[in-house]
């Protein structure tokens, strides 16, 4: 149990937060039990979170990917009851680490002193606001007015705080996300804290109920040699053998798919979208048009040629380097690393594989030496298990 007896100074923000809390009720916020006033101060009476501030454990330790996740998934749902609320949306307009507080694998937001009731007008409150510089949105800051998604704003600030104090790289989907949910525009950003969590579950490759999805790979060569291409096709062809579908999707500036439907008689087009033989299948290169129609349900194998820009909506990345000795290798300045990563030596050699991981500080994995990428051998299918293992772990 948490008691705050208030004199004149705080008495105010005490006040608001007891009105606040009496209206909200559900996981990750703090109950309250009495409040009480009268001329000279007020009592506040609820329920006490032990744990420490998120602001506090950062400052110390390194986050997973799935701490970061799962702290930004909780604190989503939070502000969700409270945009939700029945009375009409509740605002927390003071959304930073500090009010944060971890227990395990509880999560509790605190501190209702700032939050304020929208009005049930529609119209933008007109109030003093008290943010905090750098989590609280441009237009709290500027026009003192505020609304729903002034809250998904600072979620995203948080999100971006979290992201530089974990040990994994922020997966191209999620930059995209909290570069629309940090957005200058309100009007910009996601609707609803709702949206926003299922935008990042989507970004993250998560399911609701918690397990991973595999939804789009993006292969990209570091030199126009490097074998990108074929080890596009050999994935997809991995991913349809041991019973994932699984569509080739080119990216790359050369027409792959209709190369292959000129010259591999093999090769079966169904209409105009899709070609098909055996355990390969692709979508039909048709231009920019092709992002604006909807791809069949699958996983996408992305053939990025050497852009890595073609990857903005990946999940997981992988980078192709080609062995030959006369060429130089290095993946791009730009390149991201981390768990949901791979670095492909094509073909494999050992000594070269190990100075390429000690130069990088990350595992290299060796592609073994393949002369058709349409055939699944043994060879292959083991090493995608393990690489397909990894980059899901």
């Amino acid at each position: 149990m948490k008691i705050a007896v208030a004199a004149d100074e705080t008495r105010g923000q005490i006040s608001n937060e007891a009105r606040i809390l009496s209206k909200l009720c559900g996981q990750g916020i703090p109950a309250l039990y009495d409040a009480a006033e009268d001329g000279n101060s007020v009592c506040l009476i609820e329920e006490y979170i032990p744990g420490v501030s998120l602001e506090s454990f950062i400052s110390e330790h390194s986050l997973s990917g799935q701490e970061v996740f799962s702290i930004i998934e909780k604190t989503a749902d939070i502000l969700s009851i409270m945009h939700t609320s029945p009375g009409g949306p509740i605002l927390y307009l003071d959304l930073k680490p500090e009010h944060l507080i971890m227990k395990g694998e509880r999560l509790c937001l605190i501190d209702y002193g700032s939050a304020r009731r929208m009005p049930k007008s529609g119209n933008n409150p007109d109030f003093v606001i008290y943010g905090t510089y750098g989590y609280t949105a441009p237009e709290c800051l500027s026009k003192n007015r505020a609304g729903i998604e002034s809250d998904i704003y600072s979620l995203a600030m948080v999100a971006r705080e979290l992201y530089r104090h974990s040990k994994s790289p922020m997966p191209p989907k999620i930059a995209a996300l909290l570069e629309r949910a940090g957005h200058p525009d309100p009007g910009k950003r996601p609707e609803s804290a709702e949206q926003f969590k299922k935008l990042w579950q989507d970004g993250h490759g998560k399911r609701k109920n918690g397990g991973l999805l595999f939804e789009n790979a993006a292969v990209i060569g570091a030199a126009p040699t490097s074998g990108a291409t074929h080890f596009a096709i050999a994935l997809t062809v991995y991913l349809n053998h041991t019973g994932q579908r699984a569509y080739y999707r080119n990216r790359s500036k050369t027409p792959v798919t209709r190369y292959l439907a000129k010259n591999l008689k093999a090769l079966s087009q169904k209409g105009d979208s899709l070609l098909k033989h055996a355990d390969f299948a692709a979508i039909m290169d048709r231009g920019p048009a092709a992002e604006k129609i909807k791809s069949p349900p699958g996983i996408r194998v992305t053939d990025c040629g050497t852009d890595q820009n073609a990857a903005f909506d990946s999940d997981v990345i992988i980078y192709v380097l080609g062995s030959c000795p006369w060429r130089e290798i290095a993946l791009p300045n730009d390149a991201i690393l981390g768990s949901r990563t791979a670095v492909i030596l094509n073909p494999r050699k050992r000594a070269l594989g190990i100075a390429v991981s000690k130069a990088i500080g990350q595992k290299v994995w060796g592609f073994p030496p393949d002369d058709d990428p349409f055939v699944m051998t043994e060879e292959k299918e083991r090493f995608f298990k393990e690489l397909q293992r990894e980059l899901l772990s």
